[in-house]
């Protein structure tokens, strides 16, 4: 086993609201035939400044020298990196994997939103981008947040296990990780409080999210054994997030459907403790929309009786809101 998972940041019940993108481009920059440039949009989840945020870049390549590549979001130059960056070696035809981390913060807050982030790499030997993730720290009254940011990376062969002691325990976390697969043979099983999920089936790198349950005091990563090998074989871990937060929030849901002489009703209720930003009913038959109306402000506890007129058996009704960065969706298919 090789690298390290440091905590980068951590709070316990804290006002704020946590913001965690995460992107696997698995794209090759630089060399004859590949691009130069990758580059991916953000938005934040409410109209303040972030007190922090971090950029973390992984990518694979084919020599132990750092390449030279520029950093930009929204036109500003990213210069403030995390040293040292990480570099991994995959102990397979001459591969390593490299880590860097950098600190968002000032650069966020002197840009306005959408943030396009921009990686450009011009050089000779071709490098493959395979994880890029954003964490951001937005102050917000209406949250209770816990969680540890982990940076860093480990490098991870069959039959190994690893096992994080987490600084302080957390009830209800939801754990979010980028593992690199090295083949679809590979099975990593991943625990997390009470709850072990097992990722196999995969190759290249991905994000795996899930809700542990109960109460987390460690993280569990073990790489099984293959019943037969495989080539290559190193598993990389990085960009771990635990976090549990308990929210003020809007939670619609459908009170009645029901068809009557003038055609279909449905009545949305809000039965969260917040007013959605934006809510819609979307009608689609067949992979085809047939109406979409936005609803009225629901404010909690309020309700709204909405008609559709004629719709077609076996069309779905979908509800969906916005709230702070997220969307949520409620379906029900009419008979």
């Amino acid at each position: 086993m090789k690298g390290e998972l440091a905590v980068y940041d951590a709070a316990k019940e804290a006002k704020l609201l946590v913001k965690h993108v995460v992107d696997t481009p698995l794209v090759r920059l630089g060399g004859l035939q590949s691009s130069t440039e990758y580059s991916f949009v953000f938005e934040p989840p409410v109209e303040v400044k972030p007190v922090r945020a971090y950029l973390e870049v992984g990518m694979v390549l084919r020599d132990r020298v750092l390449p030279k590549w520029r950093l930009w979001v929204n036109r500003i130059a990213v210069t403030r990196e995390f040293k040292p960056a990480l570099l991994l070696d995959l102990d397979e035809a001459s591969r390593y994997y490299a880590k860097a981390i950098y600190d968002l913060t000032p650069v966020l807050g002197s840009s306005e939103p959408p943030y396009r982030v921009v990686v450009q790499y011009e050089g000779s030997p071709e490098i493959e981008l395979t994880d890029i993730s954003v964490l951001a720290l937005y102050p917000d009254e209406a949250s209770t947040t816990t969680y540890l940011y982990y940076g860093g990376a480990l490098a991870m062969m069959p039959g190994e296990e690893k096992v994080v002691k987490l600084p302080y325990a957390v009830e209800g976390a939801r754990l979010s990780l980028v593992v690199g697969m090295p083949s679809r043979a590979a099975e990593l099983v991943v625990g997390c409080g009470p709850r072990e999920v097992e990722v196999k089936g995969l190759v290249g790198y991905h994000e795996i999210s899930f809700e542990c349950g109960g109460v987390a005091r460690e993280l569990r990563m073990l790489y099984r054994k293959p019943p037969y090998p495989f080539y290559p074989r190193t598993l990389v871990i990085s960009s771990l997030l635990v976090e549990r937060s308990v929210k003020s929030e809007p939670r619609l849901s459908f009170r009645s459907v029901e068809r009557t002489g003038r055609g279909v009703v449905v009545t949305v209720a809000n039965e969260g403790s917040a007013r959605p930003e934006l809510a819609l009913l979307v009608v689609t038959s067949r992979g085809l929309v047939l109406k979409r109306l936005e609803l009225p402000a629901l404010e909690p506890g309020a309700e709204t009786r909405v008609e559709l007129g004629e719709v077609p058996e076996g069309s779905s009704v979908r509800l969906v809101w916005r709230y702070k960065g997220e969307t949520k969706v409620r379906e029900v298919r009419l008979r």
